[in-house]
């Protein structure tokens, strides 16, 4: 059954589209902190909140960030970007703690009108990530988990229809062991 305000956080959920190009309007702070807030209250293993927040404002530190990484030359314009960072001493889990704060942060900012983007061009270079990571300055035993580009979207896109994302096929009811259609057969 779902109520108003289910109703309204599921139609949030499918709003949530990802956008590389943004305006050139300031992100309101509150609105700022309202999605730091949404990361902080993200679930997290044994509540330990590996987490911190780095927001990038500086026009030339997210162009050398974005140039480091390749990346489009309009994700450097968002107004804001939002390195997600961990302690790697914490749980061995920060990164999903961090992804679990990054997914919060996104909805949050699709709810107050703001586009976002989930940015992680460093899969598979670790020397692009280093090189990041030593922009940022970030100690030995923090990591870099992910950066948010967040600003008002260039351009509005239409929300998901819950029919078009959701594949029943990928859901399998009451098997406890699954393997993906094009595996061998054990």
């Amino acid at each position: 059954m779902r109520t108003r305000k289910g109703t309204q956080m599921l139609r949030t959920i499918l709003a949530r589209r990802t956008h590389t190009a943004f305006q050139d309007t300031p992100v309101p702070e509150s609105a700022l902190n309202h999605i730091l807030s949404a990361g902080m209250l993200a679930p997290t293993r044994f509540h330990q909140r590996p987490w911190h927040f780095i927001i990038l404002r500086d026009a030339e530190v997210k162009q050398e960030i974005a140039s480091a990484l390749r990346l489009k030359p309009s994700l450097a314009g968002a107004p804001i970007w939002i390195a997600v960072v961990a302690e790697e001493d914490g749980p061995a889990a920060w990164d999903l703690d961090a992804a679990a704060a990054a997914q919060s942060m996104l909805i949050a900012a699709t709810a107050l009108g703001l586009g976002s983007a989930w940015l992680m061009p460093w899969l598979g270079n670790p020397d692009a990530l280093g090189r990041v990571e030593q922009l940022l300055g970030l100690p030995a035993n923090v990591h870099l988990a992910m950066i948010l580009a967040v600003g008002f979207p260039a351009e509005e896109l239409p929300a998901h229809r819950e029919e078009e994302v959701y594949e029943s096929s990928r859901v399998h009811l009451e098997q406890v062991r699954h393997a993906p259609s094009n595996a061998p057969a054990c």
